[in-house]
């Protein structure tokens, strides 16, 4: 009655069941594998099963049957998930990436065969999907005319999605490695990683065409969070989310929108010309501590922000305001480039050596 009436979960999952704490025995064998007994489906009578790890399972399991394979999953405390490997040193910015996972302020790439593995996958899938488009039209055909036979045949032969799986789960684990790998290497020389916050949802409302759109659809950007937020965890490296927004559009040589055209950024003041995820990950670093541009700032505000700092850059006048807020909008690490630093360096210096020392 309970189930009738009281609104519940579902369960469709046919391929796995959950064993209770006290339901099952695990023991070690001379070559130190493990083996484990659970219950089976005649009474008194239990399934053994052999592990291909030391480490014995504890608490609840969770047993998966995937392709003649069984799968333990059992939860364990993140506190026993620290790693003795210690971070680095210094702050640092990065972005996400396309054809690799990560780029750094420092212009070093992480993790560069992300793209070719992705493009490689999308590709495939798409060849794939289209001819079984084609076999599934023949068979709805043969179904129309009354050909249930043939039609059920290609249903079995033809439209299965047992390799399907097969290769998914082959693929999965390869994006997930080269990530985590990448992760940690990043972690090896920063102990403050500044990001952008993955797991929001952005629209592009450029039009990138099919091939495009289908390629950046299998961005993981997801793994990439996750990957930043565990490792991180794991391993004693603060990890702090920023505004992403225009990051990748701002060059940072002269702190003004530039022309993105795929992935560079030209300077319209300089004609430097910059790699656009480099520019990016510089962008976020300095965003870090941004007394005007929070998280939750919303875009067009950071685009009029971003623009009223260009012209006062470029007009080179004070902001004619007494009110905090209008001195905290002319912040000098936001307004000052490094080549006027020198200038104003060298004018101070020459200043002290006109008028002597002082006292």
């Amino acid at each position: 009655m309970m189930r009738k009436h009281v609104k519940h979960g579902v369960s469709r999952v046919a391929n796995q069941i959950v064993v209770r704490s006290d339901q099952y025995r695990t023991w070690t064998m001379a070559d130190g594998n493990v083996w484990i007994d659970v219950p089976g489906l005649q009474r008194r009578q239990k399934i053994a099963i052999p592990l291909n790890t030391t480490v014995a399972p504890t608490g609840t399991l969770r047993l998966i049957l995937r392709q003649g394979r069984v799968e333990v999953h059992y939860a364990i405390e993140a506190t026993d998930l620290r790693e003795t490997r210690p971070c680095g040193t210094i702050a640092i910015g990065i972005d996400k990436g396309y054809t690799e996972v990560l780029t750094d302020s420092d212009g070093v790439h992480h993790g560069d065969d992300l793209g070719t593995i992705l493009r490689g996958e999308s590709d495939y899938l798409m060849v794939k999907n289209a001819r079984r488009a084609k076999i599934r039209s023949i068979a709805d055909k043969a179904r129309e005319i009354g050909d249930e036979a043939k039609a059920d045949r290609i249903k079995k032969n033809n439209l299965g999605g047992v390799k399907r799986r097969r290769r998914q789960a082959r693929f999965e684990p390869r994006v997930r490695t080269l990530t985590f790998t990448a992760v940690h290497s990043l972690i090896d020389k920063a102990n403050h990683v500044i990001a952008e916050d993955l797991t929001r949802t952005f629209t592009s409302r450029k039009k990138l065409g099919r091939n495009t759109n289908r390629r950046l659809a299998a961005w993981t950007k997801g793994v990439t969070a996750e990957a930043l937020h565990s490792v991180s965890e794991r391993r004693g490296s603060a990890l702090t989310l920023v505004n992403a927004a225009y990051t990748s559009q701002v060059a940072p040589c002269c702190r003004i929108l530039g022309e993105r055209a795929g992935e560079r950024l030209h300077c319209t003041r300089c004609g430097e010309e910059w790699q656009a995820d480099h520019a990016a990950a510089i962008n976020v670093l300095e965003r870090y501590g941004d007394p005007d541009i929070s998280l939750w700032t919303p875009y067009t505000r950071v685009r009029q922000i971003l623009q009223e700092r260009a012209d006062r850059l470029r007009t080179r006048l004070p902001v004619q305001d007494s009110s905090p807020s209008g001195r905290r909008a002319n912040h000098p690490t936001r307004a000052t480039t490094l080549k006027e630093a020198v200038f104003s360096q060298d004018a101070e210096n020459a200043r002290e050596q006109r008028s002597g020392p002082v006292g």
